[in-house]
């Protein structure tokens, strides 16, 4: 099945720091780190096709987001882009939506 061939779907959550510290967000596959200072709220918006969602990771320096195969992510701070994370997510063997499972 080729991902170019399917209808993206957009996802979005909102991601705030409650913590009385400054922690990373992490925005996978691209390997950008964004500071979440005490407060912030950040809008995570995907974009890509209805193979996967986004998935969140909570470690103890913050939060990783990741996203799949054939998406795009954008990161707001009100109506303000603070990243834009481009260009879509290839399919690498085990990344999410991939269609790969490690070990196969």
């Amino acid at each position: 099945m080729s991902i170019r061939h399917l209808e993206d779907i957009t996802e979005s959550i909102v991601i705030r720091n409650l913590r009385a510290q400054t922690v990373k967000m992490y925005l996978e596959p691209w390997g950008d780190e964004l500071p979440l200072v005490p407060g912030v709220t950040y809008q995570i918006q995907a974009r890509g096709p209805a193979t996967h969602s986004l998935e969140l990771d909570l470690i103890e320096e913050g939060i990783v987001v990741h996203s799949w195969t054939g998406s795009l992510l954008t990161v707001f701070s009100g109506s303000r882009i603070v990243r834009d994370c481009r260009p879509r997510v290839p399919s690498l063997p085990g990344s999410p939506g991939s269609g790969f499972e490690p070990g196969s």
